[in-house]
């Protein structure tokens, strides 16, 4: 005949059996800072506790570069107007007349790195007058043609550098 055990039951015995008595238990020995030795002959050490300054310190905010503020920095192709826009050619209506651009033309001091179907980019070096640094200009059509341009700074010749932290 079997023997019917209910569930609490086994659930006792086995968390009776899985457990070890506390003498067998032996502990763990306590990190030390000493090396300890490898079969090579390199050791390891361990970390001290890190020290940090209870000091007061002083906050240091770079300034942000401001908006570019005149045509000039935004480039030739500000208010430019998309004529035919495909992979490696574009079509610009600028300034009344009609402009061709592909990778490698010259507008000003940019050279237009790639042409898209929706958009322009174009590498500007670094200048002398006023002092600016390298940028990457990116002139974005919106359906109706009309541009859109924005000047990512590469680097910020004006800005201040913060003091050296001690």
């Amino acid at each position: 005949m079997k023997k019917i055990i209910e569930a609490p039951v086994v659930l006792a015995l086995l968390a009776l059996g899985g457990v070890a008595p506390a003498e067998d238990a032996t502990p763990s020995p306590a990190p030390s800072a000493s090396p300890s030795p490898v079969a090579n002959g390199a050791s390891w050490r361990r970390a001290g506790p890190a020290s940090v300054s209870a000091a007061p310190s002083r906050l240091v905010v770079a300034p942000v570069s401001p908006a570019p503020s005149s045509r000039a920095e935004l480039g030739g192709l500000q208010g430019a107007k998309a004529i035919a826009l495909k992979e490696g050619e574009a079509t610009l209506l600028v300034g009344g007349s009609a402009l061709t651009l592909r990778p490698g033309s010259v507008i000003g001091s940019d050279v237009v790195k790639s042409v898209g179907s929706d958009r322009i980019v174009l590498v500007r070096s670094a200048t002398g007058s006023p002092p600016a640094g390298a940028a990457t200009v990116v002139v974005s059509f919106d359906a109706q043609g009309q541009s859109r341009v924005r000047v990512y700074w590469l680097s910020d010749p004006a800005a201040v550098p913060p003091r050296e932290v001690r």
